[in-house]
C-alpha cells in the first residue's frame, strides 16, 4: 500500500461509492488496517478538487450545449425524480 495508492481508492470511495467521510475512515480501519483523519479525507478531496478546476479551466466549453435531456438523465441517475 502506497500513499497514491490510499489516496486513489479514497477518491473512488468518495466520487464512484459516495461513501461518507466517516465510512471511508471505517473501511480503511477495518480492511485495511489503515488510520486516517477526516482533516486528511478533507484535503485529499480539496486537492482533486484544485486539479479538476485547473484542467477545467483550460478547455473550452462554449461549444457543448446541454439539452433538458441530458439534465433529465443526470437527475435520474442521482435519484432526484
Amino acid at each position: 500500500m502506497t500513499k497514491v495508492w490510499i489516496v486513489q481508492l479514497v477518491l473512488a470511495l468518495m466520487l464512484i461509492g459516495q461513501v461518507s467521510y466517516r465510512n471511508i475512515i471505517a473501511i480503511l480501519k477495518d480492511l485495511l488496517d489503515y488510520d486516517i483523519s477526516l482533516g486528511t479525507l478533507n484535503n485529499i478531496f480539496n486537492t482533486a478538487v484544485e486539479k479538476a478546476r485547473a484542467v477545467n479551466a483550460t478547455e473550452d466549453l462554449s461549444n457543448i450545449e446541454v439539452t433538458a435531456n441530458v439534465v433529465d438523465n443526470l437527475m435520474n441517475a442521482r435519484g432526484r425524480r
